[in-house]
């Protein structure tokens, strides 16, 4: 694909794989099936974890990853898969905080992460 190239020319740019990674969800929010919609979920994660990679400074990818594993963990079926996605969907929270610690979204979002491992 066009973005599969661009990434592989600049792997340095979050942009590319920020933007397979909202198509991702996009289609799982879609999806009608709960296999489905797990593994557009999957995929949105692996392209917001390489965009996070790519800009580590970036609280936005920081959220977006966070926020996609959380939605995983909602549609798993395994505890031990829920909680790790969680466990890293904190941590990203955390990063996102630590890099824009003035952006009241992300405090928002750790208080439903750590409500929801409750």
């Amino acid at each position: 694909t066009l973005m599969g190239k661009a990434i592989s020319l600049d792997p340095w740019l979050g942009r590319y794989p920020d933007a397979l990674g909202l198509d991702y969800a996009k289609a799982a929010a879609a999806a009608t099936s709960s296999s489905a919609r797990s593994s557009e979920l999957a995929d949105a994660a692996s392209y917001f974890r390489r965009a996070e990679e790519a800009a580590p400074l970036s609280g936005g990818y920081h959220q977006q990853y966070a926020e996609v594993l959380l939605d995983e963990a909602r549609v798993q079926s395994s505890p031990s898969l829920k909680a790790s996605e969680r466990r890293t969907a904190i941590a990203q929270i955390r990063l996102a905080i630590r890099d824009a610690p003035r952006v009241s979204a992300y405090r928002k979002l750790l208080r439903e992460a750590l409500k929801s491992q409750a």
